[in-house]
């Protein structure tokens, strides 16, 4: 399957092209202000939160991890300090607020991830408009069936909000899934796969690297330097062209 990834064409964009590197950008800068936003239904009411113990356990064990925690007795065992961290946070918080805070905690972890999105369309119109700088930059084209095809996750399009489920404790994952790779139907048109990692930045690609798609109003000169580029590569490249009576875009083997 190729996927394909939308490009502006500027001095960061070249950089990461001629790195054959893509850029992690954290979801706090997506333009989509729900992305990764974690919520729980009827946030007030603690009966919509299931395992508070196992909440407690778990945020007592971050606390821990953190370095947040400072015991005298060296003897101390781990369980005998999860325990008193346990117990410190019972009589100091209550359930509403202790999930407020674990919360509070999880979505800057959330922010902290890196994210590349992709999409299954190289001819959206309203896709080259926003991402390629009005059909001026390009369109990579990427082979994902490799051994590096598991890493592509696909995007699910749903009109209901992802709520936090605290079931899954400790099971980060799996607590995480759907806000991971859920997303409002009113971007369904986006089809869009994701590569997720623990940091943001440029990272090598995923997939292979197989073609380009030249936007319909690029320059001669970006043209240019795009092929010069990646001159001597196993690479297709294309070009967009407007349909002369119809609302789409015609990609075509570029002469």
């Amino acid at each position: 399957m190729n996927l394909y990834k939308y490009q502006a064409i500027t001095d960061y964009s070249i950089d990461a092209l001629e790195k054959r590197k893509w850029w992690y950008s954290s979801p706090s800068s997506f333009n989509d202000p729900f992305e990764f936003k974690l919520i729980i239904p009827d946030a007030g009411s603690i009966n919509k939160v299931k395992n508070i113990d196992r909440v407690r356990e778990h945020f007592a064990q971050d606390i821990i991890e953190r370095g947040g925690v400072s015991i005298e007795d060296k003897n101390t065992s781990p369980e005998e300090i999860v325990k008193l961290v346990k117990d410190h946070l019972q009589k100091q918080y209550s359930d509403e607020r202790l999930v407020e805070l674990l919360v509070g905690r999880y979505q800057n972890d959330l922010y902290g991830l890196g994210v590349v999105s992709l999409t299954e369309n190289n001819d959206d119109i309203l896709m080259w408009s926003h991402y390629a700088t009005f059909h001026k930059g390009i369109c990579l084209e990427f082979d994902t069936d490799g051994p590096d095809r598991n890493v592509f996750v696909k995007v699910i399009y749903s009109n209901d909000y992802p709520g936090l489920d605290f079931e899954y404790f400790p099971d980060i994952y799996k607590l995480f899934t759907t806000q991971l790779v859920t997303k409002s139907t009113h971007w369904s048109y986006e089809r869009e796969w994701r590569c997720i990692r623990t940091a943001n930045g440029l990272f090598p690609y995923f997939g292979r690297l197989s073609g380009v798609i030249f936007g319909a109003r690029i320059s001669e000169q970006h043209k240019e330097k795009i092929k010069a580029i990646l001159k001597g590569e196993n690479i297709n490249f294309f070009q967009a062209r407007l349909h002369p009576c119809e609302y789409k875009l015609i990609i075509e083997p570029d002469k």
